[in-house]
């Protein structure tokens, strides 16, 4: 568990240099070696949104994708429910599928207002305007 722990730290430190092909590939490593599901899916979910800022679009919504799964099957809330729906909006939006975008940054819009995250609860609907003006 040592490792996972390091790779941990090491995928944020080079998130931060900039280096978002290293940092996804090590959130990848953690998800892949981690034993708790939510705890994987939490990785992914980071390495998912830097494939889509680098327009790696397909790897994005794939590893969103079997985040969702867990979390659905979990029934996991809150804030990492919010977190994910994001993703899955960015990675949706990235690839064109503007219904599956509009839905899961309503449901984000959402739950980041509930959660009292005003600054996700905006992002969320500046999204929203930008995809229903389009």
């Amino acid at each position: 568990m040592a490792d996972v722990k390091q790779w941990l730290i090491e995928a944020e430190t080079v998130r931060r240099e900039g280096r978002l092909k290293d940092s996804a590939e090590l959130y990848e490593r953690v998800a892949s070696e981690e034993t708790d599901a939510l705890r994987a899916g939490h990785a992914r979910r980071h390495a998912a949104e830097i494939w889509i800022k680098n327009g790696q679009v397909s790897e994005g919504r794939a590893a969103i994708a079997s985040v969702m799964e867990v979390y659905r099957a979990r029934e996991v809330q809150g804030l990492e429910l919010a977190n994910a729906l994001r993703v899955q909006g960015l990675a949706a939006e990235a690839a064109g599928e503007l219904a599956e975008a509009c839905a899961a940054w309503e449901e984000a819009g959402r739950l980041y207002e509930k959660v009292g995250v005003a600054e996700g609860a905006a992002e969320a609907k500046r999204r929203l305007a930008k995809m229903t003006a389009a």
